[in-house]
């Protein structure tokens, strides 16, 4: 269940308590971004696992997550915190304070898509059923062979490089910086 920071920490747990006979794998960010002491209320008092999604935005916003027990589950974008290396230390963090994570994004394509898959691939701490589902949302790629995630499952490359290959005709077509600056 995705709040996506639309309520007020009352209106979280009433909403909490009365989803909790169902069950639920987490409760995504209720509260404001901001609020890391609302999330922690809730927090306490819901008993649905909470995860910070729009309250992590750097490493600094983790270690206080971290450190005022505001989330069970903090969600990591690649894009978002600034890169592989910048991601993979924020979740190595927050795998040594027993967070759980979700790795995701809200578009992407079959590379980084790949990508972010290897860099979950990497830590227990990571949930299954990731959030890395932008092909899903696209009619087509700039790989050679679209990513299919209709089964829940990709199989992980086990030789050198992303598993994926850039497809140099796809890369002309949907090429758009040249295309706006030659305007």
């Amino acid at each position: 269940m995705d709040a996506n920071a639309g309520y007020t920490v009352d209106q979280a747990i009433a909403l909490g308590k009365m989803l909790e006979p169902y069950n639920l794998e987490l409760m995504e960010q209720p509260v404001a971004a901001d609020d890391f002491e609302g999330l922690r209320q809730v927090r306490k008092a819901v008993n649905i696992p909470i995860m910070a999604d729009e309250s992590i935005t750097d490493f600094a916003s983790l270690i206080k997550i971290i450190q005022m027990g505001s989330a069970d589950i903090v969600k990591l974008k690649v894009m978002k915190q600034g890169g592989f290396l910048r991601t993979s230390r924020m979740l190595a963090t927050a795998e040594a304070a027993g967070l759980g994570v979700v790795i995701g994004h809200g578009f992407g394509l079959g590379i980084n898509t790949m990508a972010e898959i290897l860099l979950a691939s990497t830590s227990r701490a990571v949930l299954s059923g990731l959030e890395c589902v932008g092909p899903i949302k696209t009619s087509d790629d700039i790989v050679t062979h679209k990513l299919d995630l209709t089964s829940g499952r990709l199989t992980i490359p086990h030789a050198t490089g992303l598993g994926v290959t850039l497809d140099d005709e796809k890369l002309k077509r949907y090429q758009f910086f040249e295309r706006i600056c030659a305007e």
